[in-house]
């Protein structure tokens, strides 16, 4: 369905004119409300985080920024502001809406995470939450702290409002974050199927050395290896120093814990059967035999630098059979001394 236009060109561009202008004006006029729309949300977060009474808003913060803004930018600007619908009953709707949104995507958040499962013990009918990835569910926390203090407002928890709104629970808080990420990060690694015994020991090994770095850098107030961390050194932050060189120095006493017999020395041949100056013990004739053999095939060499340790070693077993399985073996050994 069309229309023919019967006039001239002038009227043709002055109906045009008229049309644009009024584009314009109605453009503006739904822009406003919404910007109104908008502040008045704000507005109700900020009372709602400050635990002020709803009626602040029309009582208080719309005539002074009303008078802020006919001093500093006249009254034309003052008209505009106070359209912002401020209420009290206004408010009240503005935080239940946000409520529901909130909840609705910290639930979305956490699960997307999958940060955390619920755990019901049937006997005690009680329950647990058991934390599969820690450094996740506490960088969620730590992303979504104000919108916690709000649905925690709104649901009438005021200890979890406090510990949000403390200084030191959310340093420790952000601590923690940080370092339970970096051992997600090394967990991770040590999974896969490229992943041997010695590979992960040498990941242990590292970690160690990197607890030392750390406490030695926290010890000089330097945290740039815990990012959501920002702290100086006053008398305030001495006690989340003290908290985070304790829980590095547990951590390295739990290494020696439970991976006392970390020395895999004697196992480097496994790692680099080309270096010929690695000292090897309890060899048979036969098995040292095959390594020489090994050492000096280039085919070989040329596989060990483009496949998988784990990849070399199935394809040297095919060849020489006994040296093959005397790795195979010792790297079920050294699962058995370090991790049994």
């Amino acid at each position: 369905m069309g229309f023919t236009w019967y006039g001239n060109e002038n009227c043709s561009q002055q109906n045009a004119f008229s049309q644009n202008k009024e584009s314009v004006i109605f453009e503006k006029k739904v822009t406003i409300p919404n910007k109104a729309l908008e502040a008045s949300y704000k507005v109700a977060e900020l009372i709602v985080e400050n635990k002020k009474p709803h009626t602040i808003g029309e009582s208080l913060i719309l005539p002074a920024c009303s008078k802020i803004v006919r001093i500093m930018f006249g009254s034309e600007a003052e008209a505009e502001i106070k359209k912002i619908p401020l209420s009290n009953n206004t408010i009240r709707r503005r935080v239940q809406d946000m409520s529901e949104d909130i909840e609705k995507n910290v639930g979305e958040k956490i699960k997307a995470s999958n940060g955390f499962c619920l755990q019901i013990d049937e006997s005690t009918d009680t329950s647990e939450v058991g934390w599969l990835s820690r450094g996740k569910v506490l960088s969620r926390v730590h992303e979504l702290k104000n919108e916690l203090i709000v649905f925690f407002t709104l649901e009438n928890v005021p200890e979890f409002c406090e510990l949000l709104t403390n200084e030191k629970w959310l340093e420790k808080l952000s601590y923690l974050a940080d370092i339970f990420s970096h051992l997600n990060q090394i967990n991770s690694s040590m999974q896969g199927p490229n992943e041997n015994i010695l590979t992960s020991c040498s990941k242990l090994f590292t970690l160690k050395d990197k607890l030392k770095i750390w406490k030695k850098r926290v010890q000089k107030n330097q945290f740039d290896m815990f990012p959501s961390l920002r702290i100086s050194v006053t008398e305030e932050s001495s006690e989340v120093m003290t908290f985070i060189m304790e829980h590095l120095t547990a951590l390295e006493e739990s290494i020696d814990k439970y991976f006392p017999n970390l020395d895999i020395s004697e196992y480097d041949w496994i790692n680099d059967p080309f270096d010929k100056n690695i000292c090897l013990t309890e060899f048979s004739l036969e098995e040292e035999e095959e390594l020489a053999e090994i050492r000096n095939n280039r085919t070989l060499l040329l596989k060990y630098k483009n496949v998988s340790l784990n990849e070399f070693w199935i394809q040297v077993e095919k060849i020489h059979a006994e040296i093959g399985k005397k790795s195979s073996k010792n790297i079920t050994a050294v699962f058995d001394i370090i991790f049994m």
